[in-house]
């Protein structure tokens, strides 16, 4: 039950399966909500889609597949192991943390075996359990004119165009990027004025 989890409680094992198990109730439930079904069936036309595909939302990336738009995902993280696996982002386990950890970035033996393990089970376990899931969800709800052609939710992912992520190289651990993963952790924060003399 949602409402009585206690995050505290939680180790990165449960988290990865707390986070499946969310993503595939939420997919149930908000794509039957009207909003939603109307802008499925929407005529309008759009040049980009913003939205946040990598965090239990994977299944929205079919809109960009309906209006024919590129995806720019914007999460609510740093770039950490599912979003970089799903675009082809590197993300060597020996010095990229996964955010579920308490290692501060300076990882000895035991963290680095602790943060490949629970990345291995993130990818395994969401690459073959999770997504076919979302998959199956995505496909019977969305039913939009043109959707015989919708492509394997795991290419739309691959294809997404540009994720902006919330980390900054100077408060996160340092991680290789593509070019299209840009941090813009810090970007809510306006221009400090300048002190009175």
């Amino acid at each position: 039950d949602i409402a009585k989890s206690n995050f505290a409680d939680f180790n990165g094992w449960k988290h990865v399966v707390f986070l499946w198990r969310m993503g595939l109730t939420c997919s149930e439930k908000l794509l039957q909500q009207p909003p939603i079904k109307q802008l499925m069936h929407s005529q309008d036309n759009y040049d980009v889609i913003l939205l946040e595909t990598f965090f239990v939302h994977e299944y929205l990336t079919a809109f960009g597949h309906k209006f024919k738009a590129p995806i720019i995902n914007l999460h609510p993280f740093r770039a950490e192991n599912w979003i970089n696996f799903n675009v082809g982002n590197p993300n060597p386990f020996s010095y990229v943390t996964d955010f579920r950890l308490e290692a501060d970035g300076q990882l000895d033996y035991y963290d680095r075996i602790s943060n490949l393990l629970i990345g291995l089970f993130t990818r395994i376990s969401g690459y073959y359990w999770y997504l076919p899931q979302q998959e199956a969800t995505m496909r019977k709800y969305f039913d939009y004119e043109g959707v015989e052609s919708l492509p394997p939710l795991k290419s739309m992912l691959a294809e997404t165009a540009l994720s902006l992520v919330d980390g900054h190289y100077a408060i996160s651990h340092v991680a290789p990027n593509l070019p299209n993963i840009i941090p813009v952790g810090g970007i809510h924060i306006s221009k400090n004025n300048t002190l009175p003399q």
